[in-house]
């Protein structure tokens, strides 16, 4: 924990670069005072710019700024934006900028969001301020920094930068527009890529080949009311050729199509070897229950047989890291193009958070006879680490192009969620990327200003709409599923409450009622089966099933409504509700060692002598009944890894346990002394939820205004509710996040765009 913020503090400015080329170093330091610049960039550029004769202080900060601009998750950078893709940090606190921020009516006029769309990574402060608000010791303000120098770099002509086809240099110049700079490392990147997508998007069907009979026979089957439907052409597609990318926002029915297409291939070849994987383990898990909650429905439509029944019960899906057995030590792969997956499919669910290393390293690894399916939703964030995948192969069908991979893709845009959460699944649609509409439009920039208004219940007539339209759909479906012979709930109409907003303005701090508010859920839900949960696996997984309905997430790690803050207060309000519950419901002793009070961020707070008197609250250290404690690093040898998350529940024998959910209903109980490096998980960050799934969600904007706050990162915290959300904030700082889409660059679509451009239409 670092020191605490007091009022005038200044963060100690970086030491002096140093440079040999102390002109570069005149007007480098500046931009390394105000944060923007990282000083090992600056160093590199100075040490290796003489060798190649290059000395122009302008050049050599361009150069250093695409190096930056690396770090900062994008895949090049246009020199001509530098100064809103590298905002400085005190941007994020900066008051004059909430004043300026952009609402939806300035759409067309909006900056992206600038710099990296990952968790920020705030210092986080004892009274909760982040010290990344508090100003740099004679740091320049942003508007000062010499950006109109780097704007005019005479890029083009410096020995240190070559075009794509030129012999090696250190710099890529990608001409056109805009015209991109990137490293000669993250050119070859992308442009393998690129070559490996168009060489998929063009190569014919593998085994098993379908004929036109065969294809038409197929579809038939599988949707025989449907042939037109998005799964229909979803499941063409994975039969016509190698690749298939299927894109949609959640509840639109991509898990059930992938089963359609599993099914389809291994009735024709049941030896197909399958490989189902997904970028982070906790999307695995997620993508193996959506399978298995679609499963038994699949195969009681399509009567299918044992064997393929049999295959697809036993496919298990893994992380892309496991698939192709990548060492952590190295990053070196045991599968690559000398020995391939062996595998006919690989289908990878979640693309959307595929980096540029993974995606290259997984393409360059299928077999030249592999089928590779795609699934993802473009509109969610990107990978934490460099790249825009997915969002940069959609991108030209997005643009109406029909080139070989724009065949390749299609989109999914009806959502099955009409009962759970029409109401989300309206906002999600209103958010989505639709083919041929353009950013800012007219028409874009409504359906921008009716999702906000739809979250901020400012529109209840569209409300109203969504409502109505959904119990007229699961009323036919009922009356559908009842004349079929099936039993079937009457239909009833969702709650006009399921989504709510909670107004509070930038620098407003959340008092104990809206604390209350967001606490309840878990107040409502888990906590009140804590008393009663006995020392069973199934009393366990009862609780965390429980706790699995809700969740918090935020858009900041620090702050009094980022994670840390609200950990600490929410975690404060649920421990006094637990141990209340748990004196006048829980099990009694007669004796115990009483210990001194603990934080909810796992501070141990000790023991003392004293006899406590009735029941005892149970706790051992940090670690109190109803804690939920999220993993932060991978432990092979307790079988935890980073991002689980389980409660600190009763011990089997006694004393509490850390209790983890496990596949089919099954736990893994660990000691609190064998737990690796932990944090509470009463908050997430939005990242962190990436493949997660809950009934309800509160989503809390930042106290600041912040360019961190888009309109994927809004957009991917209100559709992880299968339900309803509750989202506290601002109306112009919702407004704005929407209006900003995330600004990573990235040169994969001029790469594309290169290798497709012979392709036929």
């Amino acid at each position: 924990m670092s020191a605490p913020f007091s009022p005038g503090r200044k963060r100690a400015a970086p030491p002096p670069l140093a440079l040999r080329n102390e002109a570069f170093e005149a007007l480098a330091q500046p931009f390394v005072d105000a944060g923007v610049l990282r000083g090992d960039a600056a160093r590199l550029l100075d040490l290796v710019a003489p060798r190649y004769g290059e000395r122009d202080p302008a050049v050599l900060l361009a150069l250093a700024l695409a190096l930056e601009a690396e770090e900062r998750g994008h895949g090049a950078i246009d020199l001509a934006r530098a100064e809103e893709l590298l905002p400085p940090p005190e941007r994020h606190g900066d008051p004059t900028a909430a004043a300026s921020a952009p609402t939806l009516a300035e759409a067309a006029q909006a900056a992206p969001g600038g710099g990296r769309d990952d968790e920020p990574k705030d210092d986080e402060e004892d009274d909760d301020t982040p010290l990344a608000d508090a100003p740099l010791a004679n740091a320049a303000p942003a508007t000062a920094l010499r950006w109109d120098q780097v704007r005019a770099a005479k890029i083009a002509a410096s020995p240190l930068v070559g075009r794509w086809e030129d012999s090696p240099r250190p710099f890529v110049l990608l001409a056109g527009e805009p015209s991109l700079v990137l490293t000669r490392r993250f050119a070859d990147e992308q442009s393998r890529i690129a070559r490996a997508l168009s060489t998929l998007a063009r190569d014919p069907a593998p085994a098993p080949v379908f004929d036109a009979a065969a294809r038409e026979a197929t579809l038939a089957r599988f949707y025989p009311d449907a042939p037109d439907s998005q799964g229909a052409r979803a499941l063409g597609a994975c039969l016509d050729g190698r690749l298939s990318v299927i894109t949609g926002g959640p509840g639109t029915g991509k898990t059930f199509t992938v089963l359609r297409v599993l099914a389809a291939l291994l009735a024709a070849k049941p030896d197909l070897r399958v490989a189902l994987a997904a970028p982070t383990g906790k999307a695995s898990v997620r993508m193996r229950e959506a399978m298995a909650e679609d499963f038994e429905k699949l195969a009681v439509q399509l009567a299918l047989d044992a064997t393929s029944a049999e295959a697809l019960k036993a496919l298990k899906p893994s992380t892309v890291h496991k698939l192709l057995r990548i060492r952590p030590d190295t990053g070196g792969t045991r599968y690559d193009p000398k020995r391939p997956l062996p595998y006919d499919l690989v289908l990878v669910d979640e693309a959307s958070m595929l980096d540029f290393t993974l995606m290259r390293k997984l393409l360059e690894a299928l077999d030249p006879k592999a089928r590779l399916v795609l699934l993802g939703d473009r509109d969610q964030l990107a990978s934490v680490e460099a790249g825009t995948v997915l969002a940069d192969i959609v991108a030209g069908a997005l643009a109406g192009s029909t080139d070989a991979l724009a065949a390749r893709i299609v989109f999914f845009t009806r959502s099955f969620r009409f009962r759970d959460g029409p109401l989300v699944a309206g906002f999600a649609s209103r958010v989505q990327s639709r083919p041929g509409e353009i950013e800012g439009s007219v028409d874009h920039r409504a359906r921008l200003a009716a999702a906000s208004g739809l979250l901020r219940g400012a529109v209840p007539a569209l409300a109203d709409m969504l409502l109505d339209d959904a119990l007229a759909e699961t009323t036919r479906e009922t009356a559908a599923r009842r004349a079929g012979g099936e039993s079937a709930p009457d239909p009833a109409r969702a709650p006009a409450d399921a989504l709510r907003f909670t107004e509070r303005r930038d620098r407003q701090r959340l008092d104990k009622e809206h604390l209350a508010t967001l606490a309840q859920p878990y107040l409502g839900g888990y906590v009140t089966r804590l008393a009663a949960c006995g020392r069973t696996d199934a009393d366990a997984r009862a609780v965390l099933d429980a706790f699995d309905d809700y969740r918090i997430l935020c858009t900041h790690r620090a702050g009094p409504r980022g994670v840390s803050g609200l950990n600490r207060a929410v975690g404060e309000v649920v421990r006094k509700e637990a141990e209340a519950l748990w004196k006048k419901h829980g099990e009694q002793t007669p004796k115990v060692r009483k210990p001194r009070p603990t934080r909810a961020d796992g501070t141990a707070g000790g023991a003392t002598d004293k006899a406590g008197e009735g029941s005892a609250f149970p706790r051992k250290g940090g670690f109190w009944l109803g804690l939920p404690v999220l993993v932060t690093e991978n432990s092979y040898d307790v079988g935890l890894f980073n991002g689980d998350i389980g409660l600190v529940l009763p011990g089997k024998h006694g004393g509490v346990e850390i209790v983890f959910p496990r596949e089919k209903g099954s736990v893994q109980r660990v000691r609190v002394e064998r737990l690796p490096p932990w944090l509470p998980a009463f908050a997430l960050t939005v990242h962190k939820s990436q493949g997660s799934q809950f009934t309800e969600v509160a989503v809390v904007l930042s106290e600041r205004r912040s360019p961190i706050e888009t309109r994927e990162l809004v957009y991917t915290g209100v559709t992880r509710a299968k339900k309803s959300v509750h989202l506290v904030g601002c109306a112009e700082g919702l407004d704005a996040a929407l209006a900003r889409p995330v600004g990573r660059v990235s040169a994969l679509r001029a790469f594309l765009e290169r290798e497709l451009a012979g392709s036929p239409e």
